[in-house]
C-alpha cells in the first residue's frame, strides 16, 4: 500500500470521525433545547411562584449544554477544514519528492 492510499484512508477516517462529532454536537444542542423548552420540563420551572432550586439547575444545565454543543460543532468544523487543507499539502509534498507517481495524465 503506497503513501497515496494511506493518506486517503487517514483523511477519510478523520472526516468520518469529524462528521460523528458534529452529529453529536447537534444532537446535544437539540436535546438541550427540548429539555429546556419542552412541555414536560417547563412544569419544573413554573412549579411555584417563589424561586426553587431546580430553576437554577435548569438554567445552568441549559447554558452548559448549549456551550458544549457549540464547542463540539466548532471543533468538528475546524478539524474538517484543517484535515482537508493538510491532506492537500501532504499530497503535494509527496508528489514533489517523487515518493508517489502523479496521477495526472
Amino acid at each position: 500500500m503506497g503513501h497515496w492510499n494511506r493518506i486517503k484512508i487517514a483523511k477519510c477516517q478523520i472526516l468520518i470521525t469529524n462528521f460523528f462529532v458534529l452529529l453529536l454536537g447537534l444532537s446535544l444542542a437539540t436535546m438541550t433545547v427540548v429539555t429546556h423548552f419542552g412541555d414536560h420540563f417547563t412544569v419544573i420551572g413554573h412549579a411555584s411562584l417563589q424561586r426553587n432550586p431546580y430553576e437554577t439547575l435548569r438554567y445552568w444545565a441549559f447554558y452548559v449544554g448549549i456551550s458544549l454543543a457549540g464547542l463540539l460543532s466548532l471543533g468538528a468544523a475546524l478539524s474538517t477544514i484543517a484535515t482537508v487543507r493538510e491532506a492537500h499539502g501532504l499530497m503535494a509534498a509527496l508528489d514533489w519528492r517523487g515518493g508517489v507517481e502523479s496521477r495526472r495524465s
